[in-house]
């Protein structure tokens, strides 16, 4: 109760599933109940804005079962969604067109439920939108703070040619020490040319509803996109993957559900 009164607007909570045996298989220490009964009490108290994490795939993946988290997830009001795959890299059972149909399933209903996917994997109802999560996809300053946070920096906005990346030791005893000593917490450490930023750059927006502006990455990056893959530019549109206006690249309903591979296609010369 005392959230609402202490400036909290939104709460993000990591739910995965509202089926028993999958929260089991992913060693939750709670039951479906568990997670509706905590959405209500904090949808009581006032918190404007409940975001939810949900999971699909691992070990014997139940298509009925997202199919009705999803509906669980609608049917409780939930305004804000982030879909999470499990097990792409490791297990050796990943299927693919699998992991396809259940994405383009949660495309489908949330977005007849007035879920926005304003990114690839975060749904949102009107003003539901995470302003951290765009923010970041806009390649925006971030300065994390505590242990095993990450920072990105831009030294000069008006010049960007470097931008600095680094995380702060994960142990909360060897961080401690480290501001006790006072000497920055840091355990790694990057400087990223102009380059290896444009080429950030277009993995981020690709991800986002608005797209890749072209003149933003000409300008900003350097990065002349249009001349250098114009024949790519022009297969992804005929393939039905990409919205292709003047200034703007964005994923089709289609695209995204390739995105990976979409990116890889148009990522410039390193």
């Amino acid at each position: 109760k005392a959230l609402p009164r202490l400036g909290v607007t939104r709460l993000s909570i990591r739910g995965q599933s509202f089926v028993d045996a999958k929260l089991r298989a992913l060693g939750a220490p709670y039951s479906a109940e568990d997670l509706r009964d905590t959405i209500h009490r904090v949808q009581a108290v006032g918190v404007e804005s409940v975001s939810l994490d949900l999971m699909f795939g691992g070990p014997n993946p139940s298509l009925s079962a997202w199919k009705d988290s999803l509906q669980r997830a609608v049917d409780l009001r939930v305004p804000h969604i982030t879909l999470h795959e499990i097990g792409a890299d490791s297990s050796p059972q990943h299927d693919d067109e699998a992991q396809a149909d259940r994405f383009a399933f949660a495309l489908r209903i949330l977005g007849a439920k007035g879920y926005e996917p304003y990114e690839l994997t975060h749904f949102a109802r009107p003003g539901h939108r995470s302003r951290y999560q765009e923010h970041v996809y806009a390649h925006g300053n971030v300065l994390g703070l505590g242990p095993g946070a990450e920072s990105f920096w831009w030294p000069d906005r008006t010049t960007p040619s470097t931008a600095e990346r680094w995380a702060n030791v994960p142990d909360v005893a060897a961080y401690v020490e480290r501001l006790r000593d006072d000497e920055a917490p840091v355990a790694r450490r990057e400087s990223l040319d102009r380059p290896a930023l444009a080429r950030e750059y277009i993995l981020l927006r690709l991800h986002t509803k608005e797209g890749l502006d072209l003149n933003v990455l000409h300008d900003r990056y350097d990065c002349p996109l249009r001349r250098e893959k114009s024949a790519t530019l022009n297969r992804l549109t005929t393939e039905g993957l990409i919205h292709d206006d003047p200034a703007r690249i964005r994923l089709t309903d289609r695209g995204r559900l390739l995105a990976d591979a979409i990116t890889q296609r148009l990522m410039p010369e390193a």
